[in-house]
């Protein structure tokens, strides 16, 4: 799987907004079917706010025939082996193995492709740990799926122990021409690490 130039300008900015402020405010950038692009900055006071924020939200993108979205947001990340998830677990902000993270997950009607970006706040500054990205995730926040269908989606997620292709974005340089890399990608030598 490619990492594409608009993905990795994305993570660049985002961690930017991240180094020099300190947080990043919820964002959503959209495309509707006629390629027009709009960007909203969400905010919430309360969990039940965000909720009723995200019901809004998904009506919208069934109305305004909505074809893309990338959500952008800081958050609270567990890492959990995936025989181990269960309905009975807290949420990741409830659990002691937590870790801070800026996500990016890009939506469209055929696939969902996160990049978790895990990282430690100190006083002054962002220590950026290694950085993921996962294709196939099923979140609250994909608004092509109904409740029932989210819910359905997690239980063959738990099912199947393989469904999710993981692995680590390195923008390294191309051995070829020694450009950067875009994933495993070089836009000049259009050279790819077929091992993804």
């Amino acid at each position: 799987m490619q990492v594409s130039i608009e993905q990795k300008s994305i993570v660049d900015i985002a961690k930017f907004i991240m180094e020099k402020s300190g947080h990043h405010k919820p964002q959503l950038i959209l495309w509707d079917a006629k390629g027009n692009q709009r960007m909203i900055i969400l905010t919430w006071k309360s969990n039940r706010e965000k909720i009723a924020f995200r019901e809004f939200l998904r009506e919208q993108v069934r109305r305004k025939f909505i074809v893309r979205y990338i959500i952008i947001m800081e958050c609270w990340m567990v890492r959990k082996k995936i025989d181990t998830l269960g309905d009975d677990l807290p949420i990741p902000s409830q659990q002691e193995d937590r870790t801070e993270a800026l996500l990016i997950t890009e939506y469209s009607i055929d696939t969902t492709i996160s990049i978790n970006i895990p990282f430690i706040r100190n006083s002054s500054s962002i220590t950026w740990l290694e950085m993921e990205a996962i294709q196939g995730t099923t979140t609250s926040w994909n608004f092509f799926k109904t409740r029932e269908e989210l819910k359905k989606d997690l239980e063959n997620f738990k099912k199947k122990k393989n469904n999710q292709k993981t692995f680590t974005i390195d923008f390294g340089k191309c051995p070829k021409c020694g450009r950067e890399l875009l994933g495993k990608f070089c836009p000049e030598c259009e050279l790819i690490d077929k091992k993804i």
